[in-house]
């Protein structure tokens, strides 16, 4: 049966732009330390210096509007904050024009079952004709200083290779895209009846999205008030359609996906019932027929249980490790954060067959050190170093380490990581490899 997909996405109120308002002059002359990089070289993540904030907070227009001035190599600029409903968008302004910009965005992202405090970095963009004169650096050096003024735990982005390793940002996800020929998608049977999306699915769509990623690590906490439907970030496409799979009147399945030419694309699945995969893979093959399209390419991590089922019917499933790019994440916060994750760590401990372990490990990096207390399952946190176990290494390794990117066997291959006494063991049980994964619809 031929349908045709509304686009279930929210249109977003256009920018504004409103007058600056004065503020002492402050020195700032940490934001160009970072120095330029080989991109042939040994990547090297160096600390990066916390801005102080002494701005003027007022109020305009009932949106919090904050200004700080400086000076730099000559020139006097000026950096504003507005909050505009999608991110706080940092300006910065040179002779009162506003040459680069950068949006921070406020989520909650999961470590395993944990939620932390994660401000994404969004649209970076310095206008054409100010470009290599330092400003984007300027920028990104002062938003991580501005999530550490304001209590974000980590800090997460989506960018292109060799340019933000210089804030302390490390590659946290892969990539894995599933292909299978239409014609091999055809043979699945739909037991079940498909309809389009609709507005009062959310909270069918939120529960199963909840219950799918409870302890996928990075995966972005959905909130029914906040979430904007399906969509995409605009890049020269038709945004998201989407359709849901029901039996009986409940979803027991949906799909986000986008007709990117003659190219199916899925950018999202979620069950509640793996018995609709069947249904999703039917329904996917008449959308592809309909489009001319000679395969379905589906954006999902590799081990998840769609991928095992689409094994059966023939299907290829490629993955992409970034050097330099693409999904990357630091920490913004090294005592918060492991506050804030400490119930999963004991979690872990206890399902890994150390649960009678009683010791310690700390962990030191380049942004401070926190001591792991661990007796008997529970895991408490104190601030700076202590005896036991150590482990030593840059906070953007740390971060690899903590969201299950990569495991501390591969990491100890690495200039800057050091592991005396019992770590191997500690940190396999705290921090064991996993799948972490932000879905297309929740990046920014």
């Amino acid at each position: 049966m031929e349908r045709d997909y509304p686009h279930p996405h929210r249109v977003q109120e256009p920018l504004q732009i409103v007058s600056r308002s004065p503020s002492s002059l402050v020195p700032l002359n940490l934001l160009l330390q970072v120095p330029l990089m080989n991109p042939g070289a040994s990547v090297d993540y160096p600390t990066v210096p916390a801005l102080p904030h002494f701005a003027e907070q007022i109020r305009l227009k009932s949106k919090r509007y904050i200004s700080i001035s400086l000076r730099l190599k000559g020139r006097v600029m000026r950096i504003t904050t507005r909050d505009e409903g999608w991110a706080h968008v940092r300006r910065l302004w040179v002779g009162g024009k506003a040459v680069s910009r950068v949006g921070i965005v406020d989520r909650g992202m999961r470590v395993g079952s944990s939620v932390v405090r994660m401000g994404g970095v969004a649209g970076l963009w310095t206008e054409r004709e100010h470009r290599m004169r330092g400003y984007a650096r300027a920028l990104m050096n002062d938003a991580v200083g501005y999530m550490g003024d304001r209590g974000y735990d980590v800090s997460m982005l989506f960018g292109i290779e060799g340019f933000y390793h210089r804030f302390g940002y490390a590659p946290c996800m892969a990539e894995h895209e599933l292909n299978i020929p239409t014609k091999n998608a055809e043979r699945a049977q739909g037991r079940y009846q498909v309809r389009e999306f609709r507005e009062g699915d959310t909270g069918d769509i939120l529960q199963i999205y909840q219950e799918n990623n409870r302890d996928r690590s990075c995966t972005i906490l959905r909130a029914e008030e906040a979430w904007r439907g399906f969509r995409m970030e605009d890049d020269g496409y038709e945004p998201l359609k989407a359709f849901v799979v029901e039996d009986g009147g409940e979803v027991a399945a949906y799909a986000a996906f986008r007709e990117r030419r003659d190219r199916l694309v899925v950018a999202e699945v979620g069950w509640r019932r793996e018995d609709a995969f069947g249904t999703l893979l039917r329904e996917f093959s008449e959308i592809a027929i309909r489009m001319r399209s000679g395969s379905i390419h589906v954006h999902l991590p590799a081990g998840h249980p769609f991928a095992e089922f689409c094994q059966a019917y023939g299907c290829e499933v490629s993955s992409w490790y970034p050097w330099n790019g693409d999904g990357m994440l630091r920490i913004i916060d090294l005592e918060s954060l492991f506050r804030k994750i400490r119930a999963e760590l004991g979690g872990r401990v206890r399902r890994s067959g150390l649960g009678d372990y009683s010791g310690s490990l700390t962990i030191e990096t380049d942004l401070g050190a926190v001591t792991l207390e661990i007796d008997g399952g529970n895991v408490a946190v104190n601030p700076g170093g202590g005896g036991g176990s150590l482990l030593r290494l840059p906070q953007a390794r740390l971060a690899q380490l903590v969201v299950g990117y990569r495991s501390l066997r591969s990491l100890l291959l690495e200039p800057g990581v050091e592991a005396r006494g019992d770590t191997q063991r500690l940190v396999d049980a705290l921090f064991p490899r996993g799948e972490p994964y932000v879905w297309m619809s929740d990046r920014f």
